[in-house]
């Protein structure tokens, strides 16, 4: 079974590793991207702003100019121009009743579990704005994916054709990680990632009095930069069948999308949801399909479309507004 090489650049995992050498960072991180593996993926750099990270994109390719013997070249230059990307700001508290936690008889226990679940929702809201962040909605977030790439008139969406009349549709992500053309960033002189405080034992007081409980604190800022489009790629309105071999023809619309990518997407990585995870995995079993195979990622064994390898992000919805040409 073929290995995918990793990026030299830091992961997730690996940051919190780094700034948590006794491993609490690091358990935290793994929670997280149970469900919502582009988490595992995603390469990370500290902000070079406090609330924001500025870069600059490429806007044109130097030229050089053909010249007779004696003759002159004139000096050329490349164009960029800057971007400014905002970090998004999640925060939560929760908060245990003492008495119910020493009930429990390992209150230390009922309290990890308590937070591992608030662990795991947050994931899942962070990956939601991963996909479908939006600051017109809300300006406290960061502008996903889908805002980004909402029209299949635009050269990295891919229109699969589903009109979302008699099933609902989705979409396919692909995406090449490298800090230089997408990433995710954490503000300055902060950590990466999900954020756990222990604020110990606390007085509850209501209108209907008091109470010993207690209390943790979540925090976790990030944003993402695109400096090179091409490495997102949409492949959008795609029916959600249950039927593999209606599936089967999508396999041109992902084959155009990975070529569109540098490098004809090399070093890409495909993200589906649950339902076409599971069309995936279908297709990778027939062994005659020699289209999808399977390789070993972060020590995981994963299925692969023509060497790409494909995972799970259930936040991305089985019920999206279909993608018309222009953006709305």
């Amino acid at each position: 079974m073929p290995t995918i090489p990793q990026k030299s650049e830091l992961t997730l995992v690996e940051l919190a590793k780094r700034m948590d050498p006794k491993g609490k960072q690091a358990e935290i991180a793994e929670v997280l991207e149970e469900t919502n593996e582009i988490l595992e993926d995603l390469r990370f750099v500290e902000a070079n702003n406090v609330t924001t990270h500025v870069s600059s994109i490429r806007k044109t390719l130097p030229e050089g100019s053909w010249r007779s013997i004696g003759g002159y070249t004139k000096s050329t230059s490349s164009a960029v121009r800057q971007i400014t990307e905002d970090v998004g700001m999640l925060e939560a508290y929760s908060k245990v009743d003492k008495k119910l936690a020493h009930l429990s008889g390992n209150p230390a226990a009922f309290r990890k579990q308590e937070d591992k679940a608030f662990i795991q929702g947050l994931g899942i809201q962070m990956a939601t704005a991963f996909i479908y962040g939006a600051r017109a909605i809300d300006p406290a977030s960061f502008n996903g994916l889908a805002v980004r790439f909402n029209a299949y008139g635009m050269p990295n969406v891919t229109n699969a054709g589903g009109n979302g009349v008699n099933e609902g549709v989705t979409s396919l992500w692909m995406a090449q990680h490298d800090v230089g053309s997408f990433h995710g960033f954490y503000p300055r002189g902060s950590k990466a990632g999900l954020d756990v405080k222990d604020l110990g034992e606390d007085t509850e007081t209501t209108a209907e009095g008091e109470r010993q409980i207690y209390r943790s604190h979540f925090t976790w800022d990030m944003g993402i930069m695109i400096r090179d489009y091409r490495a997102i790629q949409r492949v959008a309105n795609i029916p959600v069948f249950n039927d593999s071999e209606k599936f089967v023809k999508f396999d041109n619309f992902m084959i155009a999308a990975l070529n569109r990518m540098p490098k004809r997407g090399r070093g890409a990585v495909i993200y589906a949801n649950l339902d076409m995870f599971t069309m995936f995995d279908i297709l990778a079993k027939d062994k005659s399909n020699v289209a999808y195979g399977s390789a070993e990622v972060f020590g995981k064994t994963v299925t692969t479309f023509r060497g790409v390898p494909i995972r799970l992000v259930e936040a991305i919805s089985s019920d999206e507004d279909v993608v018309t040409e222009t953006a709305a």
